[in-house]
């Protein structure tokens, strides 16, 4: 069989001005290639091979020719590259393709490899490999693909955990969350800037306002709390001692005003900086009023106790005042109608008398 257009065979002889012979630079170009250029023919036997396949595969030129193109090809494969070359001598256009060959060792090693029809004479007459050894890219992608697999199965891995540890603080969040909803006070929380971040139901409960409402919003200005409230006063106050109390006056939702028992305890973040605060209110409304009724009360038991002590005195005085002007009365009388009394009983009578 005639060599491909281009390819020379080595065991034929160079005869000078044959019109048939290949171009002495391409001759040249495909000996010199890095990559394994193979002709056979119809049979599948091996009619060229050039230094790139004697290095790629192992097999010296002699070595090679006449033998059938599968003692290259893997036995598991060997039925398949069969179907490809028969696809291509009918007609059929295959790109390069990725697949496995064989040294002459027997290791395998990765390939690209692109079949096209070899023709003389407009006559198909063969099929040329162009096979490229793609061993180290290959194993560079699967060392790429196993430490991307490797990276993904611990990302995978770092994810449910973090999903898991995020379960578990939701889980947590929400029963701390419930504890603080069953709370009959109302618990706020603030950011630095002072706007609710957290408003329990016992909140709900107080002023009238739902959480939705009033996150996001400045309770001072959502309660009309009477004293205003400095936010860098309240953050001063916190920053020095950790807490602080005091009674304020503040509006519902339905306009009523209510005193509650107010303390406030600095939040921090993780690095110890203040990062808002809570605020935990109590109804003293229904205690103010008792003890402004109590006093009221208590000053009129006072009025009351007064005005009793001086009608008890009145009356004592007016009744000792009868009492003494009967004795004195009495004694003027006695004084006169009983005669030679002692001076000293005369005197007394004339003293008693005189009261």
């Amino acid at each position: 069989m005639s060599n491909p257009e281009g390819v020379r065979d080595r065991s034929a002889a160079t005869k000078p001005g044959r019109s048939d012979d290949p171009p002495v630079g391409l001759a040249s170009t495909v000996e010199s290639a890095d990559d394994a250029i193979i002709t056979q023919d119809l049979n599948g036997l091996i009619t060229s091979w050039n230094a790139g396949a004697e290095r790629m595969f192992g097999y010296s030129p002699r070595e090679a020719r006449g033998q059938p193109i599968s003692i290259l090809i893997p036995v598991d494969i060997q039925e398949a590259e069969a179907a490809i070359c028969k696809r291509i001598l009918s007609g059929e256009r295959v790109n390069h393709y990725e697949t496995v060959r064989a040294k002459s060792t027997g290791a395998k090693m990765d390939v690209s490899v692109s079949i096209s029809v070899l023709k003389e004479k407009s006559k198909i007459v063969g099929l040329v490999t162009i096979a490229r050894d793609v061993t180290t890219r290959k194993r560079g992608e699967r060392a790429a693909y196993l430490l991307e697999k490797r990276a993904q199965e611990e990302l995978e891995a770092r994810t449910r955990q973090f999903n898991a540890a995020l379960a578990k603080a939701n889980q947590e969040l929400a029963e701390h969350i419930e504890l603080l909803d069953l709370a009959t006070d109302a618990i706020v929380v603030l950011n630095t800037t002072g706007d609710v971040v957290f408003w329990n139901q016992g909140a709900e409960r107080l002023y009238g306002w739902t959480r939705k409402d009033a996150l996001g919003k400045s309770p001072q200005v959502l309660l009309q709390t009477d004293p205003p409230l400095q936010v860098e006063e309240i953050q001063e106050t916190l920053y020095r001692q950790g807490h602080w109390e005091c009674e304020l006056t503040q509006t519902t939702r339905d306009g009523r005003r209510i005193t509650v028992a107010s303390r406030f305890l600095s939040r921090r973040d993780q690095a110890g900086h203040p990062s808002g605060w809570l605020q935990i209110c109590t109804d003293v409304t229904r205690r103010k009023n008792a003890e402004q009724e109590l006093r009221g009360l208590s000053g009129r038991v006072l009025t009351l106790r007064d005005e009793e002590r001086r009608r008890i005195a009145r009356e004592l005085h007016d009744s000792a005042g009868q009492v003494l002007s009967a004795a004195s009365i009495n004694l003027a009388l006695l004084e006169r109608q009983v005669v030679g009394l002692p001076p000293k009983v005369s005197r007394l009578i004339s003293e008693s008398s005189n009261l």
